[in-house]
């Protein structure tokens, strides 16, 4: 999470994956708690790395999140997302940081 992220939206949208993960019966990867490197969960799928594929599993699943949000703004956030990273790519360097 960045600095520009709206505290609401991420603290909603990380109870709505735990409610969404209850309701499809996920198992959990990691323990509850301990910080030992071996309770480590040593399958599962890696999040991803970049941007665009974060957005691109976010649209994947965005409608089990506004099901349990009743709301479409994860819809919304997909398309400003995905506009932001298609108008920082074309830019140079210098202007990204300016």
């Amino acid at each position: 999470m960045d600095a520009t992220a709206n505290m609401y939206l991420a603290l909603t949208v990380a109870l709505s994956a735990g409610i969404i993960g209850c309701l499809n019966e996920e198992p959990l990867l990691w323990p509850d708690m301990g910080l030992t490197v071996e309770h480590f969960p040593t399958s599962g799928t890696a999040l991803p790395e970049i941007i665009g594929a974060s957005l691109e599993q976010l649209g994947k699943t965005y409608h089990e999140f506004q099901d349990i949000m009743d709301s479409q703004v994860m819809q919304h956030y997909i398309c400003v997302k995905r506009l932001e990273t298609s108008k920082l790519q074309s830019m140079s360097p210098e202007a990204k940081r300016s």
